[in-house]
């Protein structure tokens, strides 16, 4: 964005000669203009970005679902669930580790290691079950 843009009165005000005004009044109107575009960005995109619909956000009750359906043979990933392997960890314990991350716990579920199946979740489905795992701390 050019300085024009920003404030084309006051230049061509200025190339027509009908403004009398010092270089310091004239950079400190530009710069003023600058900033005030610039909150009004800010503040715009602030807005924008708090206003993402929830479709778009993890859904924790469908990945407590999916966890039901594909973890539950492993791990225990509910509270009233009675049985499970041994070598797996709780959810509620992964929930609790201090350095646990949705993302970190979507990331690992989207590249299974040698312990684990690889069941084919999508991106949403991993961070769905990572979502109800937060929900456990």
């Amino acid at each position: 964005m050019s300085r024009r843009d920003i404030t084309p009165s006051i230049f061509a005000r200025l190339e027509r000669g009908t403004i009398n005004m010092s270089k310091s009044k004239l950079f400190f109107g530009i710069a003023t203009a600058v900033l005030r575009n610039t909150a009004l960005g800010l503040a715009s995109a602030i807005l924008a970005a708090n206003s993402i619909p929830s479709a778009l956000a993890a859904d924790a009750v469908n990945g407590k679902r999916l966890a039901e359906r594909w973890c539950a043979a492993c791990h225990v990933v509910a509270l009233t669930q009675r049985q499970a392997n041994a070598d797996a960890p709780p959810f509620e314990e992964i929930a609790r580790r201090p350095n646990f991350s949705e993302g970190g716990l979507a990331t690992f579920l989207l590249d299974p290691h040698a312990k684990m199946p690889d069941m084919n979740l999508t991106r949403n489905e991993a961070g769905d079950i990572a979502a109800y795992v937060r929900t456990l701390k």
